[in-house]
């Protein structure tokens, strides 16, 4: 049983990058730009709100949040996918 309820940045960060190898999927199965953005929101939300709840989780040391956006904001500007993600740090 893991002690730590939160998830870890590496583990964040894998699925960044299984979220990076759907975008292609996501865009060819949703061309509409609203469904493609609920789709892809769908599944970043999740992995941001972990990011949160880690930060969150008393570890002062911690923080995830801005790694996690910086891979979305990177991922996405990788393949020209414009977006209103801040850009952080």
């Amino acid at each position: 049983m893991n002690a730590n309820p939160y998830a870890s940045l590496d583990d964040l960060l894998e699925r960044c990058d299984a979220l990076e190898a759907q975008l292609p999927a996501l865009r060819a199965e949703y061309p509409e730009e609203g469904d493609f953005w609920s789709a892809f929101a769908g599944i970043a939300d999740e992995i941001i709100e972990d990011a949160n709840r880690a930060d969150a989780g008393g570890d002062l040391n911690a923080v995830h949040w801005l790694p996690v956006n910086g891979r979305l904001v990177e991922m996405l500007d990788a393949l020209g996918i414009a977006h209103d993600l801040p850009r952080v740090g």
